[in-house]
């Protein structure tokens, strides 16, 4: 990396917000941190977006989607709408364990996805130790 490339972002990242707990550390870039991301296309939505990268503290992998809502929810509103991205191969960064989730504007709503009322599974453990999930609508 080049001096002017590790400057910038250097300051990208000490423009972050920063929220730890015991187990994630998440970067939270809103408004104009976040614009960097934002496609010309797009130019509407600057300000309005925002980033959340989430690495666990141990470095490991995490597949946890609840946990990844709950973050969403505490750091950028749970009204708001976020995608975990799966790029074109051609887009693709992947350098460690850590996820990236994209925030729409507010009231904006991901154009594809389920259209229903909430739906929300509990995990439970029946008699023989096995891990159940119930629908509670």
């Amino acid at each position: 990396m080049d001096r002017k490339t590790a400057k910038r972002v250097y300051n990208e990242e000490k423009a972050a917000e920063v929220w730890a707990n015991d187990v994630y550390t998440v970067l939270w870039r809103h408004g104009k941190p976040a614009d960097g991301f934002i496609y010309p296309e797009f130019d509407d939505w600057k300000g309005l977006c925002g980033y959340l990268s989430i690495r666990r503290n141990d470095r490991e992998p995490c597949d946890s989607w609840r946990d990844f809502q709950e973050i969403k929810n505490q750091i950028a509103g749970p009204e708001r709408e976020a995608v975990q991205l799966y790029p074109a191969e051609w887009r693709l960064v992947d350098t460690s364990n850590q996820y990236h989730l994209w925030v729409l504007p507010e009231g904006v709503t991901f154009p594809m996805g389920f259209f229903t009322d909430r739906v929300v599974s509990s995990v439970s453990t029946n008699h023989h130790g096995i891990i159940t999930k119930q629908s509670n609508r």
